[in-house]
Parts: C-alpha cells; structure tokens; sequence
C-alpha cells in the first residue's frame, strides 16, 4: 500500500501491478500502516482514513489539528507523530498521549520501549506508549527517521550525522558525512540484518551497525521518501511515482514492470487488442491492457498517432511515417511519394470510402486522402496552419489545428474552413453523444452537434489537453502541466471533472474497450481505470475468463473461486475480489456512545452501478427467523470509486433495544 499528495492510495498484491483506490478526499496521504486487519493512512489537521482491505476507505477523526508526521503499527496499536503523539487500537478511536513541543518526525518501538525523533535533535522515550521523557540527544539538528535493529537505536537526518543509542536514553553522535555527503536522510528500517536508509537525489545507504555506512546505486535522483521491508523485499517510494525494489538492499531495481520507457504518444483498441505507439518507432501490443509486449515496426521515426479504422490499425507519425496492421504484430510500411517524405502526419480516420490523414509540411498544414491507403493525394492546400487531429462523423471529417483552425469535409477531398471562435491550438478531436468535441492548448475545449458552429466550454484546467475519447458513454480527455497528469471526464462536453489518477508523468494517447479506458505516456506510463460494471452478468464478464464464465460452479452467483466463504454475488454487492481470498470489507458494526446511550452503527459497501440487487437490514433472535429491521437511519456515506460506504445508525439505544442479531441481505433482482 502506497499513499501521496492529493488523496492518491495505491494497492498491489504482488508490487507488480498496481490499482489506484480512492478515499473520498484530496488530503495529502503522509503515511500508511497496516495492523490488527486494517490499514490506516494519515491525512491533514486531524484526519485519518482507515479501510479492511485497501478499497473501501472511511474517514476518521484523531481529534487534533495539529498536523501528524508519521505513523506505525507498534507493539499492538497505532502510533502516529507530529506536534502531538496519537495512539489507537483499531485506527478509528484515537487518543493524545502526549502534547508538546518538538516536531517529532518518526517512531519505532524495540527493546519494550517507544522512541520518536524530531526536529532540532528531539528525542522522547516511552516504555507504555502514554507517559513520554524528553531525552537529551546531544544534537540540535534535525532528525528525520528512527529504527530499531542489531540491538540498537538509530537516529538520521540531515548534514551526515548519525546518533546511536543501546537503550534510547543515552545517546552518541557519529559523524558519517564522508558517506552520507548533503543527502537528506527521510526514511529509515532495519531488514535482512542491516539498515537501510533513503533520502534526497535518489540517495541510498547501508549499514550493518549504525558506524560503517556504504552508498548504494539506486539508479534515480528522484527524492525517496520511505522505505519498508515486505514480502521478503525492500520497497522504496519517491516522488514522480518513483518504486524501487531490492531483496538486500544493496542491489536496487526499479520496481515499475513497464515493457518500456520510451514515450508513448497514442493507443488505439481493435481486434481484441491494444495497440500503444511512441518515440523512436516504439510499438506496443496488449490483449487486455495488463500484459505488454514489443513489436518490431521497422519503423525508427517518432510515432504520433494510433487508430483503429476500417478494420485494421493505423498509425502515423513523423518522416512521413504510415504503417498498418490487422494483427498488432505485423506492419506494412505505406509511402506518401517523394514529395511527401518529410511530411509530419498527426492522425487518420476513415468514412465515406475514404481514407484522410492530417499533419504538416515545413510549417504548413497537410491534409491527404485515399481510397484505399495505398495512393495518397494532397487535397488542402489553404492553410498556412498545421493541423492536428481528425474524425469522421455525421457523414462528414473534421479537421482540427493550430490558431482555432477547424476544416470540414462530406468526401475528404472538398473542404470548408470554419469558425471555431478561439485562436488556441487545437489538438485533438473525437465524437459522440451526438456532439464533437475538440480539445487543445491552455485547457480548451469546444463543442459543436454538426462542426459547424462551434462552442467554448469551460474546465478548471489551464493546462494543455492533449487527447480526447469517447467510450461507455463518458468523454475522456488527458492533460499534464509539467510532471502533473490530468484526466478529465464528461457525459455531454459541457462540464468536465478532474478524475483522481496515480502519478503518470505526462499523458497523452487515451483509448478504451468495452470495460475500460486506457491512457499512455511519459516513460512507458500507461494507465487503465475498469468502468464498473451495472450487472451481476458484466461483472462476471470482467472478473473471469471465457473457460470459467462456462463453469457455473467456479463463476455462478453462488460460486466461491477463492474459498474464502463468500460467494460470488456477495462479492459482487459488496464490491470484493472473487479471486482474493479475504473477508474484509464485509459489513461490520460497532458502538458508539451518544449522550442517549451507546447505539450500533452498521456500516457496508454498496455499488452505486449495480441496477439488479437490493440492500436492506434484517434482524433475528434466533438465526433462524429473519425479518426486515426497521428503525436503522442513515446517517452517512463515503463515494469510493465503484460504489460507497453507507453507516447506519439504530435509532433505539442498546441498553433498550430487544436483544437481536443484524446482517445485510442482498437480493438479485
């Protein structure tokens, strides 16, 4: 599990392949733990998120504004830092245990003792978690992290200094600066019997005792920020998305499994597959989007554009670069003739028998056409205006470039320049709905039902939009300012949303298939977000292969892949994994204590999209006997991705209510 800036939560059963999760918020996540079956992520001014599975996330309160460092599961509780040390059992009921004035930075708990770190050389020490002495640490310097290991405390921060301690009271200061250099130390852990600490430009060390440090090539100089030890391997975090691994953290490797690091420009679906193009004649090639594999294109120059038209993939690029395929695999290489070998093409679509490809020449906008993408004429020749993106739609192409530059054509060889009304540049463009929509430079985006005349819609994005997509009923649209992707959705064009996505560096190609959208870019990035599915028949489309979907025993509703007791259409309802075995994120209850008395809550997940089951609450006194409960009120929810969490409250307090079980039944309707 792995937070960050802007409420970002990824979950990975295996480090490989990793899934956004949301927790309804945009806090800045600064740490996560996991213990006592849950996990806990630590937000801003006394918010925390707890979840039983890493999907499902609610949010919780610890009580305090003041701002919390870091956080661990330590000797059977939670431990969180900051102005204030916060403690809990389960992550949702916190206590302050103490209050003071150094900003503590890190825990860690051996030897029957807590130790927390901090600015300004602060050290404290607890031997119960609650009753806290400041301990004097002979350092005024700024310390980040703490660990426990080899019998000893260590404490790191900044200007190489190192401070260890036999029993976290008595502490001495050890100059490792020959090593260390400026690197800032962030995180530190002790595992396969030495330590391990990560810090600024990429910088990682090692120790066996805490004196005799070693620099290790971690082969980024992006700033790591945390470091832990997990399924027999050292995972280290950073910033722009940055994952490294090491079995001994002597030898690091990145720990992101893309089949490249080339720069993907575009993706198109066809054919039951993926096809993804980039720089330098890259070609990628996926039949579900997870698993990627190189495709030799024979192609050298930069790639621009891949589409999927008149049954065969299509992709252009720069140097006069035109190839197809109708496997993803094998590429025939098309030429545009002497005269148009330099010419840059941007896209290509295909509609009325007519093949049309748009780009520039020497500054110049071009604008091609064919019958049968084999001889290629130039049928524009009145714009001094490179253009960019095309589409066929309403018995007509649509042409988009730069200054606001919109063409319209019925038969790709006759076209009519038309008034866009803006003079940015325009990038991309796509249909559906029964509108066109066309994206560009400084976060634009207009409209139009016939691509005549056209609107300008608004979005709280300045930044450069650099494709667009229509799939599932939902217009896609990708963005990045800098190393700061976007993603923006709308159902008609008009209002757009910022979507919540893991760090991608720069985006740009988007495309879908019939259960997902799937963006490419900087660094190999790609990017897939599953829509949910509205019916218990989709989701089993989704979640089981051709063999098993013919297995009712093994993909049924009351089938049971992953032996964990829960059978698939509760999996379903209550937004689970068929094929993880686990009993988290099952409706669970718990008391609370109100000024009327102590009152159960009931909380459980439900799908928003699922149009064919039913939730209610239903009581017993026997097990046996179950009738539909009434007197339970809503009383909140929190939106997650595919669905939300809903706590309900009963309105008769415990000490007055009849002695009775509760469950949520589902129905499929």
């Amino acid at each position: 599990m792995a937070v960050g800036a802007a409420g970002t939560v990824l979950r990975s059963p295996d480090s490989q392949i990793w899934t956004a999760a949301d927790v309804g918020a945009t806090d800045e996540l600064v740490d996560v733990a996991s213990g006592n079956d849950t996990y806990v992520a630590l937000g801003e001014l006394g918010r925390a998120f707890t979840s039983g599975d890493g999907r499902v996330w609610n949010l919780q309160s610890y009580g305090t504004g003041s701002y919390l460092n870091q956080l661990g599961y330590l000797n059977g509780q939670f431990s969180a830092v900051g102005i204030d040390i916060m403690a809990s059992v389960d992550g949702v009921a916190w206590t302050k245990k103490h209050a003071g004035t150094a900003a503590l930075k890190d825990i860690c708990y051996g030897k029957d003792k807590y130790v927390a770190v901090g600015l300004n050389g602060a050290v404290l020490t607890s031997s119960d978690g609650a009753l806290w002495s400041t301990r004097i640490s002979g350092t005024s310097r700024n310390l980040s992290s703490v660990a426990y290991g080899a019998g000893n405390f260590l404490a790191m921060g900044y200007f190489g200094r190192v401070l260890i301690s036999t029993n976290g009271t008595v502490w001495v200061e050890r100059n490792a600066e020959a090593v260390l250099g400026d690197t800032e130390i962030h995180d530190l852990v002790f595992a396969n019997d030495r330590f391990v600490a990560v810090g600024s430009v990429g910088g990682v060390f090692t120790s066996s005792n805490g004196l005799i440090w070693t620099k290790r090539t971690s082969g980024t100089t992006e700033s790591l920020s945390a470091v832990t030890y997990a399924g027999n391997q050292l995972i280290a975090v950073g910033s722009n998305g940055t994952l490294l691994k090491s079995a001994d953290g002597v030898t690091w490797r990145s720990g992101r499994t893309a089949v490249t690091t080339t720069h993907l420009n575009a993706v198109a679906r066809g054919n039951g597959m993926f096809v993804a193009a980039g720089n330098d004649g890259e070609v990628l090639r996926s039949e579900d989007g997870v698993t990627w594999a190189k495709v030799n294109s024979e192609a050298t120059a930069r790639l621009d554009q891949a589409r999927f038209v008149n049954s065969d993939f299509w992709i252009v690029g720069e140097k006069g670069t035109l190839m197809t395929s109708k496997d993803g695999v094998t590429w025939s290489q098309r030429s545009l003739g002497i005269s148009l070998a330099n010419t840059t093409l941007r896209d290509i679509s295909f509609g009325n028998e007519t093949f049309v490809a748009v780009g520039w020449r020497s500054g110049h906008g071009v604008v091609l056409s064919s019958p049968d993408g084999l001889s290629w004429v130039k049928t524009f020749t009145s714009t001094n205006k490179p253009v960019d993106g095309v589409v066929y739609a309403k018995d007509k192409f649509a042409v988009v470039g730069d200054f606001g530059t919109i063409l319209t054509s019925n038969d790709g060889v006759a076209w009519t320049q038309r008034n866009s009304g803006t003079t940015s540049f325009l990038i991309d463009i796509a249909f559906g709905n029964g509108v066109f929509v066309a994206v560009g430079k400084g976060g634009t985006v207009l409209t139009s039902t016939d691509a005549f005349a056209w609107m300008a819609r608004t979005t709280d994005t300045a930044a450069n939009i650099w494709a667009v997509d229509f799939g599932m009923g939902t217009f896609l649209a990708t963005s990045f300012s800098g190393s700061f992707p976007t993603i923006l959705a709308s159902k008609d064009g008009v209002g757009w949303s910022e979507q919540d996505i893991p760090a991608a560096g720069q985006l740009g190609g988007i495309s879908h298939d019939a259960r997902s959208f799937l963006a490419v870019g900087s660094g190999g990035a790609i990017l897939q977000a599953h829509v949910p599915p509205a019916t218990f028949a989709e989701w089993r489309a989704q979640e089981f292969s051709s063999t098993e979907l013919n297995q009712p025993s093994v993909s049924g509703a009351g089938g049971d892949p992953d032996g964990d007791g829960i059978i698939n259409l509760l999996e379903y309802a209550f937004d689970l994994e068929p094929k993880t075995p686990s009993r988290l994120g099952l409706p669970t209850g718990r008391l609370q204590d109100e000024g009327s008395g102590r009152r159960l809550l009931l909380s459980f997940t439900r799908r928003r999209t699922a149009a064919d089951v039913a939730y209610s609450v239903q009581v017993s006194g026997d097990l046996s006997h179950w009738v539909e409960a009434s007197g339970f009120s809503p009383i909140g929810t929190n939106d997650l991705v595919s669905a939300e969490r809903v706590t309900l409250r009963d309105d008769a307090p415990v000490n007055s209510a009849a002695t009775r079980f509760v469950r949520v039944a589902v129905t499929h309707r």
